[in-house]
């Protein structure tokens, strides 16, 4: 039997949460979530920050 830690409402807003479309983009079989997706690049851009340097925690900044 399974047992769970969060309600089935907070479970399914979570898995919403990572399945959002890209509403500006044509393709809609794309391999990631939206969520996933902007993560990752923003991941491969702050490799590049500085370790003296404070990096921008708008996530508009990014896009």
């Amino acid at each position: 039997m399974y047992e769970k830690d969060s309600s089935l409402e907070s479970l399914c807003n979570e898995i919403l949460g990572l399945t959002k479309m890209k509403w500006n983009n044509t393709q809609m079989d794309g391999r990631l979530p939206i969520t996933l997706e902007c993560a990752r690049k923003i991941g491969d851009i702050m490799k590049y920050v500085s370790p003296t340097e404070k990096p921008q925690v708008s996530y508009s900044f990014y896009m």
